[in-house]
């Protein structure tokens, strides 16, 4: 047989906690990345904020600084797919790849080209 638990109160500590959380909610939304409302480049508003100043090289992280170091254009890197298909073509020849996987990843690759 089963019991009702009796109804809580929540406790000052409990309802702190809940209030800091919802303001912290609100601090999120309205702060947003890169310091504005959204990341579409609209505010919650719904202004452009596209025109909002640039981040300088410093104040990009450890890892977009690497990157914008790389000196080539985004388009410019392409996927490593030759590199993979290689990889992959090698594996099933040496019968290192468990059969239904293959036949898993043959499937989707039909999938994915047609669509």
């Amino acid at each position: 047989m089963s019991s009702r638990r009796p109804a809580v109160e929540d406790s000052d500590h409990v309802s702190l906690l809940r209030s800091e959380i919802s303001e912290m909610k609100k601090a999120a939304l309205n702060n947003g990345p890169g310091g504005h409302g959204g990341h579409n480049g609209l505010s919650n508003d719904g202004a452009d904020v596209s025109s909002s100043p640039a981040l300088s090289f410093e104040d990009l992280s450890h890892t977009e600084q690497a990157c914008a170091s790389l000196g080539a254009a985004p388009e410019q890197l392409r996927p490593l797919g030759w590199l993979n298909a290689g990889h992959f073509d090698q594996l099933v020849k040496n019968n290192q790849m468990d059969d239904i996987l293959v036949r898993r990843l043959e499937a989707y690759k039909i999938v994915a080209e047609r669509s």
